[in-house]
């Protein structure tokens, strides 16, 4: 969502440290990249492959499975 533009978020409070930490191991210009390609995609497991080599690297351990 911020990759779209959105600089307000809503979520449940214990979701904001998880949300926190993912937003500072990115920069906003690879979000706007990734927010581009997803965009375009067809299905829900491009969007999830897009998202994965974009930023799977500095996610992985706050990513649920």
């Amino acid at each position: 969502l911020v990759g779209l533009g959105f600089s307000s978020l809503s979520m449940e409070p214990a979701a904001i440290p998880r949300v926190k930490e993912s937003l500072a191991r990115v920069d906003l210009a690879e979000t706007i990249r990734a927010s581009t390609e997803a965009i375009q995609c067809g299905s829900s497991e491009e969007v999830e492959a897009i998202f994965m080599d974009h930023f799977g690297d500095r996610l992985a351990d706050l990513i649920e499975r």
